[in-house]
């Protein structure tokens, strides 16, 4: 890392205290299923797709995981 990079772990702990420990952090989960082809044309979009396309929340979810996981090693570096 740079001089001036700020670690990943640091400005999330900022951001948390600044928060006043709490935050609701929004992954963007029906811009990915869209983006992937559900239909989310529906009041209850997530039942919808975790009825008629659960492996592109599977797939959502597994990206999610793969990318927390790579910034969680990120700030350990």
């Amino acid at each position: 890392m740079g001089q001036n990079t700020v670690r990943p772990s640091t400005l999330m702990s900022d951001f948390l205290r600044q928060c006043g420990g709490y935050a609701v952090i929004d992954g963007g989960l029906a811009t990915e299923l869209e983006r992937h082809g559900a239909d989310l044309n529906d009041p209850l979009w997530s039942a919808k797709c975790l009825i008629s396309s659960p492996h592109l929340i599977r797939k959502m979810d597994l990206r999610l995981n793969l990318v927390l996981s790579y910034e969680k090693l990120r700030s350990k570096l």
